[in-house]
């Protein structure tokens, strides 16, 4: 894992609960980090429509988990319905974090597979080159998900055939923090690497961050696409990552260490 003797001073932008992991590895290899969230996560209230979807759940062939917070909310509504889980359908995960999710509930489920060399990462582009997703014609496929967000995933398999539904398992809800509130914390710790998870958690970082300090700060992201935001030119440097996932944004830290932060 390395770390060692690092110069990285890094913030960690996610949701608090996914936050705390990644912060205490950093910080046990060595390096600084600290946590502001720039997206709090609020769980959907149960309604009809959640209920049937969810007890409709052995009607699908495909069933797509798109985040851990979708595995974490779409299991605990399926367990209150189903003691036993439906047989016959086939899992997908966005994200090696989604699939452990998945694993842990005895779920095996398909992930795109990650290589730093080959330059792949586990993200919805990714997913929608594996087998089991090219002949959908005729299927049905339910994706658990956010409340908005992108229609990469739905938008592709309707236009393959298949019959797509969404359940939607939570609102992502921008933080309401004073003004200089990340620039303060950004000047007294002297971070050095911002680490984002997702382009709407780039984007509200990129609100509170003054010009001046983004100059200062290297940027890590979790794909190309995020890479591209024009949030993403106002920094320091910027650097991809293999996808969100804990180890993905370490390997980065590791390479941004080796470089130099000067």
């Amino acid at each position: 894992m390395t770390l060692s003797g690092s110069d990285i001073r890094a913030l960690v932008t996610r949701p608090q609960e996914l936050a705390e992991p990644l912060v205490t590895m950093i910080q046990q290899l060595g390096g600084g980090a600290w946590s502001l969230p720039m997206i709090h996560i609020q769980p959907m209230a149960e309604n009809q429509t959640l209920r049937n979807q969810v007890l409709q759940l052995d009607q699908y062939s495909k069933i797509i988990v798109i985040s851990q917070n979708a595995a974490r909310l779409g299991l605990e509504h399926i367990e209150n319905y189903w003691p036993q889980m439906p047989l016959k359908m086939t899992w997908y995960a966005v994200g090696s974090k989604t699939l452990q999710w998945l694993k842990s509930y005895d779920i095996e489920a398909t992930c795109p597979e990650i290589s730093i060399e080959k330059n792949k990462s586990a993200d919805s582009e990714a997913l929608l080159q594996l087998e089991g997703l090219q002949q959908v014609s005729g299927e049905k496929i339910l994706i658990l998900k956010g409340k908005g967000g992108r229609e990469l995933l739905e938008t592709t398999l309707r236009n393959r055939g298949a019959q797509v539904d969404c359940l939607e398992l939570y609102e992502r809800q921008k933080p309401d923090y004073p003004e200089n509130c990340l620039n303060r914390l950004i000047k007294e710790h002297a971070i050095n690497v911002i680490l984002t998870s997702s382009g709407e958690i780039l984007a509200n970082t990129a609100d509170y961050l003054s010009p001046a300090l983004s100059q200062e700060c290297c940027l890590v992201v979790p794909s190309e696409r995020i890479a591209r935001m024009p949030e993403a030119q106002a920094f320091k440097r910027v650097y991809t990552a293999q996808g969100a996932d804990n180890h993905a944004m370490i390997s980065v830290l590791n390479l941004i260490n080796s470089e130099g932060l000067t």
